[in-house]
């Protein structure tokens, strides 16, 4: 957090405090490292990869500077009640860092067409995805220690990183306006929240509320995708291609999200996206 600040005061005059997601990674010490880099060496391209780094574009020349957009952050602001009324700048703030790279690559045709509408005018590629796997986390619970408990029950799987607000906020929302009503017309249903970091208040909630089962970091949650009855990916806002809904279809999962937890993501036979007052009425049909 210290280091966040750190760029976050760096990059004052360009509006930081405003849009500090550009250039928490942006200091004076990375930029001097960049730039005498850039002078000893004649580099083809610079790669820019996660918006923390896109204010370095304020701080190096060079003529082909490249950029992996994991999601477009004027998009995610504009669905967050406490940042929607000054998104105007926000967005104002990431399309003047865009200007100044020859490429961008987007996670979706969708966001492509968001950065053309943000007057952007380099090279925009989409990138090829390609098959998404979950990568093993080393001293999570082994995944069969969650999926032997499957036993005689309906099974709903969340996976994500549980200390993104987005993640938090929206399981939360699901299970006091969603699950607890799916669970009166069906007991046997049972919500495996699954990913790093729950919060304490996510924690408790599946303390209190019984069927709610915060497992937490797991080994690998491909077993708990393919042996469970549903996924979900309830999300209600948030932004860009949402990595965990690839692999759970990759690993054959029927999976039932929200427009924002499928954004991006091509026609799935096993993906039903709906709106959120549809998603209940949707789990049962499909547990039916």
């Amino acid at each position: 957090k210290k280091d966040y600040l750190k760029g976050i005061l760096f990059n004052a005059k360009y509006k930081s405090f405003i849009a500090p997601w550009f250039f928490t990674r942006v200091n004076k010490s990375l930029i001097k490292r960049i730039n005498n880099k850039i002078s000893h060496t004649n580099y083809d391209l610079v790669w820019l990869d996660f918006p923390s780094v896109l204010g370095v574009v304020k701080h190096i020349l060079h003529p082909n500077i490249h950029y992996f957009a994991h999601d477009v952050v004027s998009q995610r602001t504009s669905r967050s009640l406490t940042k929607k009324p000054i998104n105007k700048e926000i967005a104002k703030a990431e399309a003047n860092l865009f200007c100044k790279l020859k490429k961008i690559v987007a996670m979706s045709h969708k966001d492509k067409l968001l950065l053309e509408q943000m007057n952007y005018k380099g090279v925009i590629e989409v990138a090829d995805l390609g098959v998404q796997k979950v990568g093993e986390v080393l001293n999570g619970i082994p995944i069969e220690e969650v999926v032997d408990k499957f036993k005689d029950r309906k099974n709903l799987i969340f996976f994500g990183y549980m200390k993104r607000a987005e993640n938090h906020w929206s399981i939360i929302w699901f299970i006091f306006f969603v699950f607890l009503k799916i669970r009166k017309q069906n007991p046997h249903i049972h919500l495996w929240i699954l990913g790093l970091a729950p919060r304490p208040l996510l924690k408790l909630i599946g303390k209190c509320i019984s069927n709610v089962h915060v497992a937490g970091a797991v080994s690998d949650p491909t077993l708990a995708f393919q042996k469970a009855d549903l996924s979900v990916a309830p999300l209600l806002y948030g932004a860009g291609v949402k990595i965990k809904v690839l692999q759970m279809l990759e690993a054959g999962a029927t999976v039932v999200a929200t427009e924002v937890g499928a954004e991006g993501i091509e026609s799935h036979k096993k993906l039903h996206i709906v709106n959120k007052t549809q998603f209940g009425k949707k789990i049962l049909e499909l547990l039916d």
